[in-house]
């Protein structure tokens, strides 16, 4: 009696878990189809046309290219409301990732730890210094990017994800998590605002006992649910979520400033020359015997060293990565020490 119930059991536990499975898979499956605007026929409506430019040509030719990002960048008008913990990190998302930003707004907040049920003024908390920033946002933009200040934004994968989209419509976009019965877009994720949700908090207050008054992304999508607006799925084509690994990342966490500065290199200014004509030609190459023999002539260095004191001038000429991000940052940005 014993192994049939287990049986039983087994059998009844795979049939559902089959049939669960079953479900949302054709629930993810749906969920691209029903997206019938996309990025691609938003472009044709704007009659542009695109074509492929290499590296050599953007560089070297004298030709004037108008990039699609610069497109973008017009016809996607964004603010960038950083929350302020550590004055470097701001300066670094300025500096970086920050001029993808149509403009840039920051808010200073408390670095004193405080309890997560306060009883102090509505006036003090972040969540309130947030709301009122909100309210007061300028018309000129049609969508407000929250994000916190050890967060790198890829700006040009914001506006590809926003761009065929109305922004007078409701839309509350981000990392969906749940807290206490209520949906709301994750802080550290970022989360975008459209113009019609910023529209909808103008005619409300930021008024009101609100729980945990210091995790201003709880209270917001608090707030938002009150005007019944909620949380939407923000994953790409593929369905893939922030740990998947998609194409078009728009934020990840940076930890620190000088990392912003490394990231940027990688993203904005290494640029990989895979043909071309122009200047993407082979060089010439030396005889193996006059490369490190000009090596060591340009360092001073006799013909007959050994191996390690070889090995320790070349070692001397590279950097470690910290050394390299703090370089970097002097030699673009001599101001920001």
């Amino acid at each position: 009696m014993f192994h049939f119930s287990t049986r039983l059991i087994f059998c009844v536990g795979f049939i559902t878990g089959t049939l669960l499975s079953l479900f949302l898979g054709h629930g993810r499956n749906s969920l691209k189809s029903d997206k019938e605007l996309s990025y691609d026929n938003w472009f044709k409506n704007k009659q542009y046309t695109r074509k492929h430019v290499s590296f050599d040509s953007l560089r070297y030719d004298q030709t004037k290219y108008t990039l699609e990002s610069d497109l973008l960048f017009k016809s996607v008008s964004i603010l960038c409301l950083i929350l302020v913990l550590k004055d470097a990190n701001f300066k670094a998302s300025v500096n970086t990732w920050g001029k993808g930003c149509n403009g840039i707004q920051s808010i200073n907040l408390s670095k004193k730890p405080k309890p997560l049920i306060s009883n102090q003024s509505r006036f003090d908390t972040s969540w309130n210094k947030i709301c009122e920033t909100l309210k007061n946002v300028p018309e000129i933009y049609d969508w407000v990017l929250v994000i916190n200040d050890d967060t790198f934004v890829i700006t040009e994968n914001l506006r590809f994800f926003l761009a065929y989209r109305n922004s007078s419509d409701n839309f509350y976009l981000g990392y969906a998590v749940k807290f206490w019965n209520v949906l709301y877009n994750l802080g550290k994720a970022g989360y975008v605002l459209s113009r019609g949700v910023i529209k909808s908090m103008q005619k409300s207050t930021c008024s009101g006992r609100l729980p945990y008054m210091n995790k201003e992304d709880f209270g917001l999508g608090y707030h938002l649910a009150t005007l019944n607006i909620s949380v939407q799925d923000t994953r790409d084509e593929e369905v893939y979520e922030t740990k998947c690994c998609s194409k078009h990342t728009i934020t990840f966490n940076a930890i620190e400033g000088d990392k912003m500065y490394t990231y940027y290199y990688l993203l904005y200014n290494l640029q990989l020359f895979h043909h071309g004509h122009l200047a993407n030609r082979p060089a010439i190459k030396p005889p193996d015997d006059e490369i490190w023999q000009n090596f060591l002539k340009e360092q001073n260095l006799p013909y007959n060293i050994s191996s390690a004191k070889y090995y320790e001038a070349w070692e001397n000429l590279i950097d470690n990565p910290n050394s390299f991000a703090r370089n970097m940052r002097r030699e673009d940005y001599p101001d920001d020490t």
